[in-house]
């Protein structure tokens, strides 16, 4: 059987949406939505403009899908087998129901604002990092650099404060030349005017030298997006012999062993948490010691 790249799960049984080529699978009270293009048998890497491309496509697929429910998006190429789909959502559930909590209601809006820098030092020269180099009537180049450089700190930290005072919560990402600010904020669909009072505030700093750009609203990919981890029935065993349980042992005893073995050898807590997670979601889809899918979260900001 062929494998697929799985774009995201929903929660809920999730109707196909019309003209997307996505299959939606659904089991255990959530919805796999996978391309429906079979995943190349040798997988090379991707040229820039391809791997954008991709991307966009992607995003376009999950923007399609945002008036049928919550979306959690999911890594790029993670690749399964359609029959893989329920052994993976039954072993994760726990985490899935967390993810469905944190993300319903909401959605991600990244923001990046620039500043005209040629016009930066007519514009602020009345600006406490600016002014004494004016006053003094004559400065060098690299005393304006450092003035110029404070002030877009501290514009930058008053950006990322009004912006902190209506977001859910927020991601700060690199910046660009002539950027002050590169932020994702995730709001809830309650205070999306509180977010437009936010950038109304943030243009009015400087209406025409500022260039606010706004994406969104989109799905909260930057927050947490699912990465999937294919364990084999070795890393299972492994697992077992490092907790000293039993392959068949129940999610109660895991833990039993769990909270043992982290009394016993607390330097190897890690690897504990570990080997008592993979059991743990072996134990919730039933099945045995067979390969399985595992899901974990990744955000931007890691």
């Amino acid at each position: 059987m062929m494998s697929q790249e799985l774009i995201a799960i929903m929660p809920g049984c999730i109707e196909p949406v019309q003209d997307l080529p996505l299959q939606f699978i659904t089991t255990q009270g959530y919805t796999a939505l996978l391309d429906k293009r079979p995943a190349p048998v040798i997988r090379l890497p991707l040229s820039r403009a391809d791997a954008l491309r991709s991307a966009a496509e992607r995003q376009a697929w999950l923007e399609r899908c945002m008036p049928y429910g919550t979306i959690l998006p999911v890594c790029p190429n993670g690749f399964l087998k359609q029959a893989d789909v329920p052994l993976m959502i039954a072993a994760n559930l726990p985490l899935l129901d967390q993810l469905t909590v944190q993300l319903t209601g909401k959605t991600q809006f990244q923001i990046t604002v620039s500043w005209d820098a040629p016009q930066v030092l007519d514009r602020f020269r009345d600006a406490p990092e600016l002014a004494p180099l004016f006053a003094a009537g004559k400065t060098s180049a690299d005393a304006l650099q450092r003035g110029v450089t404070a002030l877009s700190t501290r514009l930058q930290d008053d950006i990322l404060a009004t912006l902190g005072n209506c977001a859910a919560e927020m991601l700060t990402l690199p910046t660009g030349p002539e950027m002050l600010a590169n932020v994702v904020v995730l709001q809830p669909a309650g205070k999306l005017p509180a977010l437009d009072h936010a950038l109304s505030q943030i243009d009015a700093i400087w209406t025409e030298g500022f260039r606010i750009k706004q994406i969104g609203p989109a799905p909260a990919a930057s927050f947490a997006s699912i990465a999937l981890q294919q364990l084999s029935r070795r890393d299972l065993t492994d697992a077992a012999e490092r907790l000293g349980c039993k392959l068949d042992d129940t999610t109660d005893k895991i833990a039993q062993a769990r909270r043992q073995a982290l009394k016993e050898t607390p330097a190897r807590a890690a690897n504990i948490k570990e080997s008592a997670a993979l059991l743990a979601a072996m134990a919730r889809h039933g099945k045995g010691p067979q390969p399985f899918y595992l899901c974990g979260v990744r955000s931007d900001d890691q």
